[in-house]
């Protein structure tokens, strides 16, 4: 059930990520020619010399990157980022469909790039939370990390930056400056809030039975914990100490029980971005 559980969960993310891609790419990147690299920049400037929309490029180019991680990644191609490649090039499409536009949503260019920049690096950092990206130049990578001895991350890097340098050309330089704006930001907005994503609470519990407490920490809440034994300085009386990380949701719920079931139990509550070991997950 609760592997049934994470993968839903995992998947309402994906599909979300790939919403707010849709919505920051049609409504404010397009519209105006933001340029942050990628299959979507690539697509922007190929509509403009192809008769083809940005919308139906970027569909193109990804079906094209679906078909070569299949036959050059098979099965370490990724099932989430086939999910979220399609969701994304069929979901452009169709809201150009359902709602075309020829100019941008409004007279104000550094609202639409502060739209398009937000929305890009929360989505962003929603997929590489759920280890899946949104396809294309992500795909070319995993091909080059597979049969290339190259920096993938340097080399991605290069291209992006060469296709917003390209808008300069194609479209001026205010819209180069407003591309090369929302490139560097997108980069921090994501790595910003896939740290927040990932944000856990480490408790540490100084208490007088630990029996209770674990039995509420691993049948209500589905975690597991560490217990050693301790002694207090002052007194030298006999402390057991427990161990124990979880989402912050969970470790307010374990706060609020602590306090009806040992209100005199001593607790110390630090945030932590990162944890390793077999089987962890927080949920």
């Amino acid at each position: 059930m609760e592997k049934i559980k994470s993968i839903i969960h995992d998947y309402i993310i994906l599909t979300a990520g790939a919403f707010l891609l849709v919505i920051g790419n049609y409504f404010f990147k397009f519209p105006n020619h933001y340029n942050f690299g990628g299959v979507t920049g690539i697509s922007d400037l190929l509509s403009s010399v192809l008769p083809f929309t940005a919308a139906n490029m970027t569909l193109m180019l990804n079906i094209g990157s679906l078909i070569l991680g299949f036959i050059f990644l098979g099965k370490s191609f990724g099932i989430k980022t086939i999910y979220v490649t399609s969701l994304y090039s069929f979901g452009l499409s169709i809201t150009e469909w359902l709602c075309p536009m020829s100019k941008p949503l409004t007279n104000q260019p550094m609202l639409e790039l502060f739209f398009a920049i937000l929305l890009a690096g929360i989505a962003a950092a929603l997929l590489f939370n759920q280890n899946a990206s949104s396809g294309g130049t992500d795909i070319i990578a995993l091909m080059l990390k597979k049969y290339c001895k190259l920096e993938t991350n340097k080399a991605l890097l290069a291209a992006d930056a060469s296709i917003v340098f390209i808008s300069f050309f194609m479209y001026g330089t205010t819209v180069g400056l407003f591309s090369t704006v929302g490139w560097l930001v997108k980069s921090l907005i994501a790595e910003y809030v896939l740290s927040d994503l990932n944000l856990n609470k480490c408790l540490t519990i100084v208490c007088d039975d630990a029996n209770p407490i674990c039995e509420y920490i691993e049948d209500e809440l589905n975690k597991t914990a560490t217990i050693y034994h301790a002694m207090g300085s002052h007194t030298h009386s006999d402390k057991e100490v427990i161990i124990t990380v979880m989402s912050p949701a969970k470790a307010q719920k374990l706060m609020d029980h602590l306090k009806v079931i040992q209100p005199s139990s001593f607790v110390m509550v630090t945030k932590s971005s990162e944890i390793h070991g077999k089987g962890f997950m927080v949920l």
